[in-house]
């Protein structure tokens, strides 16, 4: 029983890893805490959700396509938003204040579209394997692996000329 337990925190700990390591690379870059980013992370999960099983396209193009949104979602916040406050204000409360506040107008425009009820992209009996007394289902298996390949692509990106320039600065600061 404590074996599955600890198997089911492992496998919640990578989802929430996921969204850890874009927070740190987001504050690393910017210097302010950025409360939208939890906004732009449940937008694309609401995105591959509407591509994928409303409009029924393929996995792999919902994918691109809600990477390509959010990331322009994201420039955009950056654009419209920090970017004008910085300039005038050069103060982080106001972009801290701001950052809520973009938090909470895509929290309740995602609301307002798509419900506050739960989705599920797969419905029925998910898959599961068994190995001796420990039941993992095929959707914790997908977000630990997920999470491998996003943290080893964070570590590789660390090490590259971007990289280092990013780490320049933030140890400067």
């Amino acid at each position: 029983m404590f074996i599955q337990l600890l198997i089911n925190g492992l496998c919640s700990a990578s989802i929430l890893a996921i969204a850890a390591i874009g927070f740190t690379l987001v504050y690393n870059t910017t210097n302010y805490f950025h409360f939208a980013y939890g906004a732009i992370y449940t937008s694309a999960a609401y995105l591959i959700y509407w591509f994928y099983l409303i409009l029924k396209l393929p996995l792999i193009i919902s994918l691109l396509l809600t990477f390509l949104i959010v990331s322009l979602l994201s420039l955009s916040i950056e654009q419209i938003v920090y970017k004008p406050l910085e300039a005038r204000y050069n103060s982080s409360v106001a972009i801290l204040i701001s950052s809520f506040g973009v938090y909470l107008f895509i929290i309740n425009f995602i609301a307002m579209i798509a419900g506050n009820e739960v989705k599920i992209l797969s419905p029925g009996i998910e898959k599961t394997f068994q190995y001796g007394s420990v039941i993992v289902t095929r959707i914790q298996l997908i977000g630990v692996f997920a999470f491998i390949i996003v943290l080893i692509s964070y570590v590789l990106f660390l090490r590259t000329k971007s990289g280092l320039l990013l780490r320049r600065i933030f140890y400067k600061s």
